[in-house]
């Protein structure tokens, strides 16, 4: 249901997180700027742009293509998208 992506990970393993996450009933939840531990790391990385590498990786590698929604939150003092 959730899965913790750390900052710098390329857009298409979080494209492949999704792909797992839309073959489910409930769905999932991707926390980029998290590590594996749960850990906050935050994102350096805007929004906006890693929006766009992940919508156009989602477009690329799953198929029909899926809406994908980035949101950002503050959390301890971090961004996490």
């Amino acid at each position: 249901m959730y899965e913790f992506k750390r900052q710098g990970v390329a857009a298409n393993k979080i494209a492949r997180e999704i792909g797992a996450m839309l073959n489910t009933r409930r769905g999932g939840i991707v926390l980029y700027g998290v590590d594996d531990e749960g850990t906050i790391q935050g994102s350096e990385v805007s929004r906006q742009k890693l929006d766009q590498a992940v919508q156009n990786s989602v477009k690329s590698n799953i198929s029909p293509a899926a809406v994908v929604r980035l949101h950002s939150v503050l959390a301890v003092g971090h961004e996490i998208v």
